[in-house]
């Protein structure tokens, strides 16, 4: 199914309802159908994994002090309309907007589909920074 929804579009999405979430508690709704959960902040930060790439002629060590970016928050998306739920790093908006990454074949892979599904972004969307 092709739904023409750019990478930016999801990334704005995700982000979006997660900074509306901050600062009104744990489980609260955003939008009156999107139920946040913020677990974390973790003791150690998860670095984007393209940052070691960023800049060719930095040493590993050098990069990792200058990430393109990094996270230590998980976050709880419900559709309490829908039933759906997606669960993802705070890391993710930023490796779906500039890498067009939605992790590898692991656990916490987050599939396009599901976003768009739980979110209900329209065909045919690419959000503008507000």
């Amino acid at each position: 199914m092709d739904k023409k929804i750019t990478y930016y579009a999801i990334a704005v999405r995700l982000s979006s309802i997660f900074r509306y979430s901050q600062g009104i508690g744990k489980g609260k709704l955003v939008e009156n159908k999107f139920k946040v959960t913020v677990d974390g902040p973790w003791m150690n930060a998860q670095f984007c994994p393209f940052t070691l790439y960023s800049d060719h002629n930095a040493s590993p060590f050098e990069s990792i002090k200058n990430p393109c970016s990094m996270a230590n928050l998980d976050i709880t998306i419900t559709n309490v309309e829908s039933g759906r739920s997606i669960k993802f790093s705070s890391l993710l908006p930023h490796l779906i907007h500039m890498h067009h990454f939605f992790e590898g074949r692991v656990p916490h892979r987050l599939a396009p589909l599901d976003i768009i599904e739980t979110l209900e972004i329209p065909s045919e969307t690419n959000f503008i920074i507000p």
